[in-house]
This record gives C-alpha cells, sequence and structure tokens, in this order.
C-alpha cells in the first residue's frame, strides 16, 4: 500500500514537476530560472513550493477539499421567500399541455420540488372540467420565480393528505393565454441573453 501523501508533499512534488519544465524551456532559451532551479538550491525549492501552494489550482488539486462547495457559495440559490406558489399549491406546468398523454397536474411540495399527480381514470364524479387527482411519488425540479411557466389551477376538495384533491381544470382560453405569456417570456429571456 503506498504510504499517504500530505499537501507539504504533494507541492514539493508539483514544485519539482514545474521546476523540470521550466529548466526544459530555460535552457532552450538560456535564462537564469533554469540555471537556478538546477543547482539543487533547498531554499528556493521551498519557496517555488510555497507560490505553488498559492495558486488557485495547486490547491484545489491538492487539498481534499471538493470543488463542487466552493461553487455552491457562489451560485445564487433559490429563496424560498421569492416563492411565487406557496407550498400546496396545484399546478400545470405550460410545457406539458403539448404533450399528447397529458393527464398530469403538480403539487408544489417546496422551493425546489413539485410532485405529480396523474388523473383518477374512470372516476364518476370525473366530468372534464372538475376532475380527481391521486398523488404519485414522482418529483421534478422547478425554478419556484418562474411563474409564467405555471397556471395554477384551484382545489375543491381534498382526501386524507393530499393523497386525492379534486381541481376545477382551467378553461381552453385560460390555458391558451397563460401559454401565449410564457411564450412571450421566454422570448424576452432570449433576447436578453443574447
Amino acid at each position: 500500500m503506498p504510504p499517504k501523501r500530505n499537501a507539504t508533499t504533494t507541492d514539493n512534488t508539483m514544485a519539482k514537476k514545474e521546476r523540470k519544465e521550466e529548466s526544459e524551456s530555460g535552457s532552450e532559451s538560456g535564462s537564469e530560472s533554469g540555471s537556478a532551479s538546477e543547482s539543487g538550491d533547498d531554499d528556493e525549492d521551498a519557496e517555488k513550493a510555497d507560490v505553488s501552494a498559492s495558486s488557485p489550482t495547486a490547491s484545489a488539486t491538492t487539498t481534499n477539499t471538493p470543488i463542487m462547495p466552493r461553487l455552491a457559495l457562489i451560485a445564487p440559490k433559490n429563496d424560498k421567500a421569492n416563492m411565487v406558489f406557496p407550498k400546496g399549491t396545484f399546478v400545470l406546468r405550460l410545457s406539458d399541455l403539448d404533450k399528447p398523454d397529458f393527464n398530469w397536474l403538480w403539487r408544489v411540495d417546496n422551493h425546489q420540488l413539485l410532485q405529480k399527480y396523474y388523473i383518477t381514470a374512470g372516476h364518476p364524479e370525473n366530468d372534464g372540467v372538475r376532475q380527481w387527482y391521486e398523488k404519485s411519488n414522482r418529483y421534478t425540479g422547478w425554478f419556484c420565480t418562474e411563474k409564467w411557466k405555471f397556471l395554477e389551477v384551484k382545489v375543491v376538495k381534498r382526501e386524507g393528505k393530499d393523497e386525492r384533491v379534486k381541481v376545477i381544470y382551467p378553461s381552453e382560453e385560460k390555458c391558451a393565454k397563460a401559454k401565449k405569456e410564457w411564450d412571450d417570456e421566454e422570448k424576452k429571456i432570449g433576447a436578453n441573453q443574447n
């Protein structure tokens, strides 16, 4: 089993590789850095190790700290306070309306997840406007500040802890109007990015 390496050992190894690269390029150009690194001066080795340890790429590769948490500190978070629909709201995702087998709704689970509800096929109370939906164990992610991608659906009756819900399905005109607003907003965002 190979011995464990610490950050200092790795830094020294990187410094040696850098010195070797410098000496190869220095011998071609006749620079002083090539001749100084060939002299084997230990103080200079320590200085180069310190320089390589201070570089961002060296610190990212030599420490055991993963890079992703550092990126998470930079990336903006979905803020719960800016949610356009509160938890428990039922919505239609407008991009689903074009799908031929579309028969589901989404419930806002939190600021990052939507839970899928499928229509209860053959329920005697389904009349095209008022329909029953059952909870599934399917989820999808969402951006909680993008209201234009969804259409809120009114819930008339709930059974259990939202195991089944009866909703008033929006009219075709209302869906078409919301879809047009969604298309307009997407075009506006696309124009701003270009």
